[in-house]
């Protein structure tokens, strides 16, 4: 089963540090999430989760990131204690994103436009992706320069995947509610990714509906 926000939080903050020693520089979110089986959509939710906690920053590109002291400390932390869970990572342990690397993780890699269409029964994980992809549009859906009409109807379409989190979501709808926003949104979205305040987040929506909508 695909890693949860904490586990892919963890993988790609080791990933970070191993690559921090020949690179202070920095590193890019797709380049470790590809050394370390994370998918992008996920990796980009764990950056914003790590980036939250302080323990990485963002350089000057938006995919760029660097690992603080505090990040480093964590880490190490981690390293230290490999099957205990600690104050920044309470929910997994060292150990246990170790060995899904060591024996091939399950994440899902058929890229961003795989389908739901096979799809029984939500997984935890993709809960909780969606569950990140609705606070993300609840959160920033002001900020898009839709018009009013397009407006309601992407607010329309975030309350139904909200309403289907509370009970096991229906991939049918949540694939249609995602098209919707998706087709509505899709210029807009794009025109945040490149001259928006804050471009990693409209890129992280983009990816989580690419994800549900495909």
């Amino acid at each position: 089963m695909p890693g949860t926000i904490q586990e892919n939080g963890l993988k790609l903050l080791r990933g970070l540090y191993d690559v921090a020693r020949n690179s202070p520089e920095g590193a890019d979110v797709d380049d470790i999430a590809k050394s370390n089986s994370i998918y992008l959509p996920d990796a980009e939710t764990a950056m914003h989760y790590l980036a939250d906690k302080g323990l990485i920053r963002v350089l000057m590109s938006p995919y760029t990131i660097g690992i603080t002291a505090k990040g480093i400390d964590a880490i190490e932390e981690a390293m230290k204690q490999p099957s205990a869970a600690t104050p920044n990572f309470p929910s997994t342990t060292f150990n246990s994103v170790t060995i899904q690397n060591m024996t091939g993780s399950t994440i899902q890699q058929s890229g961003s436009h795989s389908s739901l269409a096979n799809v029984s029964a939500f997984t935890s994980d993709q809960t909780e992706n969606l569950s990140a992809l609705v606070e993300l549009l609840s959160d920033h859906l002001a900020e898009l320069a839709a018009s009013a009409e397009q407006q309601r109807t992407i607010g329309a379409q975030v309350a139904t995947l909200q309403a289907q989190l509370l009970s096991q979501p229906d991939p049918t709808i949540v694939q249609r509610a995602c098209r919707i926003i998706s087709e509505i949104g899709m210029h807009t979205i794009a025109a945040m990714i490149a001259t928006g305040a804050e471009p990693m987040v409209w890129r992280t929506i983009q990816s989580l509906l690419e994800r549900f909508s495909g």
